[in-house]
């Protein structure tokens, strides 16, 4: 016996209401993955990248021939964004080290067009370091902060015999001043709500951030040029940059600041040591205009030619 007629139009409103929301649902998905809005296939490629690129607790990786932003970037056998470059350096060599993270890295832009590259290929042509040839080893990595940066400073970088030891001072070297904000200490990652892989889905993803920005404050972007550092972890940072000096001191370097930060604090440290110190200041509308991407403020390869102008005009060589 066939259900009565109002229970045949019950269930096909529910049909009806079912196959509506699952067309919503794939538009959205279409729309969220042909449009992407909100960068989310960008975000998939950056985890993808620093998975290959950055090993457990920040280690280099070794040999990496991989791309990022549609630009190649591979890692020497010490996993340096580097040419193989023996420790002991060859007569006639002057040599320059550059310590930092993400950005005198390369992030985002071709091999040769790091600021470190580009400075030594115009030292050369400007024969700067004549009689002698320079060379630049870029021993910068994703992530590192100047702790990291003197761990490798002793365990490996001066292996290299520096005459120079140029260590670019980034604001998130220094952790922001979260008290302006309280309930930016409290953050609660956007994954909290759904699991790794219903964020796959884009429309699921975009539900779930929602709900993060909604309820609570939107992190901060992982780079930032302009964004003023905090004071709270000051005093470590610059014992942190004490001890690197003292390294480079008693191997017969000469430590210099490429300083990003312009804080008054840091620009005593600098003048009380007697280091060079050498202003790489970005301003906002550079730091838009030079962007990687949208969503991506590390500098492009026309913001790493104007750093290494920068570097180059201040810089005295030994």
């Amino acid at each position: 016996m066939p259900p009565p007629s109002g229970v045949r139009r019950k269930r096909s409103r529910v049909l009806l209401l079912v196959v509506l929301a699952f067309a919503t649902f794939g538009v959205g998905e279409i729309f969220l993955r042909l449009a992407d809005p909100f960068s989310y296939a960008e975000a998939d490629q950056r985890k993808r990248f620093m998975r290959t690129i950055v090993g457990p607790g920040g280690d280099r990786v070794p040999d990496v021939d991989t791309t990022y932003l549609g630009e190649p970037v591979r890692t020497n056998s010490r996993g340096l964004r580097n040419p193989e470059t023996p420790y002991a350096a060859p007569p006639g060599v002057r040599r320059l080290l550059v310590l930092g993270d993400s950005v005198p890295f390369g992030w985002g832009v071709a091999e040769g067009e790091e600021f470190p590259r580009v400075i030594q290929g115009r030292l050369n042509e400007q024969r700067a370091c004549a009689p002698d040839r320079c060379e630049v080893i870029n021993g910068a990595y994703p992530g590192w902060d100047p702790v990291q940066y003197g761990a490798f400073l002793e365990q490996e970088g001066l292996k290299y015999g520096p005459d120079i030891v140029l260590l670019m001072l980034i604001n998130n070297d220094i952790k922001r001043d979260e008290g302006v904000n309280p309930r930016a200490r409290f953050h609660i990652p956007q994954t909290q709500y759904f699991p790794g892989w219903m964020r796959k889905v884009f429309v699921l993803r975009f539900v779930d951030d929602s709900l993060a920005y909604l309820l609570h404050d939107a992190p901060p972007a992982d780079y930032d040029p302009t964004r003023t550092p905090g004071t709270e972890h000051l005093d470590f940072a610059l014992a942190v940059l004490g001890k690197i000096h003292e390294l480079c001191r008693n191997a017969g370097a000469e430590m210099v600041l490429l300083d990003t930060l312009q804080v008054p604090r840091i620009i005593g440290f600098c003048e009380d040591r007697g280091l060079q110190r050498i202003e790489v200041v970005t301003t906002a509308e550079q730091a838009e205009r030079w962007a990687i991407s949208k969503v991506d403020l590390h500098p492009n390869a026309e913001g790493h030619a104007w750093m290494a102008d920068r570097i180059l005009d201040q810089l005295k060589l030994p």
